[in-house]
């Protein structure tokens, strides 16, 4: 876990933010590297949940940017209201909140993006509440499910589809059906070709097959 000077915890792997990505505590947990760290800072900003929003996207990207230099201390609110929302020196943090309702809103977006495409992410960002410099940490998930997909044919396969009824009374279907199960029929019967029904309804597959093998 990459973590601010400022913010006190128990075990887990940290970083000191006055220094440039230093272990500070040995740890059986491998702490994130910065390649890592900024790779999440990526996703993050790329995703549904931070798609429209540019303040925010910029919002963590720098206060990341600085606690991964070791400039943690620097992120105070004056600076931020100015760097990131474009304040003038002249910026007052105690009748402008503009620092603090982003910050809010930042936390909110990360909690909602952890919850939903973030959730199977193993490097977390977090903005604890009381200051500005984000916290990274490295956490043990589940890999997400394998979509579940529909058998497909065999190599070098051909597919059958049924011959389809164009007549103006309809009334061909058994011959289109019967012509469909001989065509079947004389293909399977070819040395090294052997029918298979996939599980698609009106569906057959011949599969090539090397006997020789």
């Amino acid at each position: 876990m990459i973590r601010c000077p400022h913010v006190t915890t128990t075990g887990g792997s940290l970083y000191s933010g006055g220094q440039r990505m230093k272990p500070a505590l040995k740890s059986a947990v491998t702490a994130p590297s910065e390649r890592e760290v900024r790779e999440q800072i990526e996703r993050i900003t790329s995703s549904t949940a931070f798609r429209t929003s540019d303040r925010l996207k910029h919002f963590i990207t720098f206060v990341s940017s600085q606690a991964l230099q070791g400039k943690a201390d620097n992120l105070k609110e004056y600076a931020v209201g100015v760097q990131v929302f474009g304040r003038e020196t002249a910026f007052d943090p105690r009748t402008d909140p503009v620092v603090r309702v982003q910050a809010r809103r930042l936390r909110e977006r990360l909690e909602r993006y952890y919850r939903e495409e973030g959730q199977h992410d193993e490097i977390v960002i977090d903005l604890p509440k009381g200051g500005y410099a984000p916290v990274f940490r490295r956490r043990a998930v589940n890999a997400p499910p394998r979509p579940l997909a529909a058998p497909a044919p065999q190599d070098s396969t051909v597919m059958v589809h049924p011959i389809v009824d164009l007549s103006v009374n309809q009334d061909l279907s058994r011959f289109c059906s019967g012509l469909t199960r001989e065509i079947i029929r004389r293909l399977a019967a070819i040395r090294g070709l052997r029918s298979e029904r996939s599980s698609r309804r009106s569906q057959t597959y011949i599969g090539v097959y090397d006997w020789s093998r």
